[in-house]
């Protein structure tokens, strides 16, 4: 499937595009950030700009997956990289994915996550047709754990043990969480929009 035109939020501040070359250098300050990394032990250490690119240009290729940059309007009719979010592991046969996101450390907090897996989900359940969307999260990710519970209202699906294999060989436990289409459909997509836009 080809990759869609850009994507922008309803509050006209974020739009997810196709990753393209200029967010290389962005992406590597990402993945190699440490607060990027605290609950990602598996990543490397230190992304350059060339592994950006060649990741950028191996996923491209890869149809089980369709990645977002983040980018947010500057004020000076331009936008700037905040982060990455996707949609990984597209199960055809079963109408079934997984989700994820990173954001630059110095946009936490801010709403970029509500906001950004807003406009994922929208496009996962219904550009895509999808009929579940799940996450994996560190079991240590409390943040994440709490934003999935209270404000996704994902529900806790699995929680697997030495799930993820580190960097340094030893594994992160995992917790798994699921939103169905009917639930993000019935419930989950108007409370996102309302908070979005509060």
């Amino acid at each position: 499937m080809p990759h869609p035109n850009a994507i922008q939020s309803p509050k006209g501040r974020l739009m997810l595009v196709a990753p393209n070359n200029n967010d290389d250098k962005s992406i590597a300050i990402l993945r190699s950030h440490p607060r990027t990394r605290q609950y990602l032990l598996f990543m490397p250490e230190e992304t350059t700009t060339e592994d950006a690119r060649a990741l950028r240009e191996l996923r491209a290729q890869d149809s089980t997956m369709t990645i977002f940059h983040i980018h947010i309007a500057n004020g000076k009719g331009s936008t700037d990289f905040v982060g990455m979010t996707g949609i990984l592991h597209i199960d055809s046969a079963n109408l079934s994915c997984e989700a994820g996101m990173m954001i630059m450390p110095q946009w936490h907090k801010k709403g970029i996550a509500t906001e950004a897996f807003y406009m994922l989900l929208q496009f996962a359940f219904e550009e895509r047709k999808l009929h579940r969307v799940t996450f994996e999260v560190s079991a240590e990710n409390q943040p994440m754990q709490r934003w999935l519970e209270e404000v996704a209202q994902a529900r806790l699906e699995a929680e697997r043990k030495d799930y993820w294999r580190n960097i340094d060989g030893n594994y992160t436990d995992v917790k798994g969480y699921c939103i169905l289409e009917g639930e993000w459909r019935g419930r989950i997509r108007d409370r996102l929009l309302a908070r979005l836009l509060s």
